[in-house]
């Protein structure tokens, strides 16, 4: 965009001079302002700069940039452990499935030994002996029933499938 090269034929062959706005109107504006003055410049380059720059070294105490840190190492370890440890009781805690806080509760919930968990229990017990005692007798009145009925009854699975 600063020069602008015109190519000439004439009798003698082809030959390039400088010809200022011989070249294309519209110049690659991404690349360089070929118009800004210094002013500008200047602040491209320190925006460039600061763009470069991690957004905690940016400060405006000058005196703490050059600065060095002259702690022992184990304190400024032991610092950097505790700012961790800050940072981490900070976030969030969010838990899904099974170590959820209220599934935790629920499953020591359910082994506590109570009463009515006691009484329902032995309840379970006593309906599973009638049930198994009343299988008993529903298959003594499906022998006797007549065969045509039989096939109606259910069946009880043997171990060969």
């Amino acid at each position: 965009p600063y020069e602008d090269v015109l190519g000439l034929g004439h009798s003698s062959g082809v030959e390039t001079i400088l010809v200022p706005g011989a070249g294309l109107a519209n110049y690659d504006a991404f690349e360089a302002n070929p118009f800004e003055s210094t002013r500008q410049r200047r602040e491209t380059v320190v925006h460039s700069l600061l763009e470069k720059l991690q957004p905690d070294m940016i400060t405006l105490d000058p005196t703490a940039i050059g600065g060095v840190d002259s702690a022992p190492l184990a304190v400024q370890k032991s610092e950097r452990e505790a700012e961790h440890e800050e940072r981490v009781a900070k976030e969030k805690n969010r838990m899904r499935g099974r170590n959820r806080i209220g599934k935790r509760i629920k499953r020591k919930h359910r082994n506590i030994i109570s009463e009515a968990r006691e009484k329902q229990r032995e309840q379970n017990e006593r309906e599973r002996k009638e049930r198994l005692e009343n299988a008993g007798e529903v298959a003594k009145k499906i022998e006797e029933a007549a065969p045509v009925f039989r096939r109606f009854a259910k069946r009880q699975l043997s171990g060969n499938f």
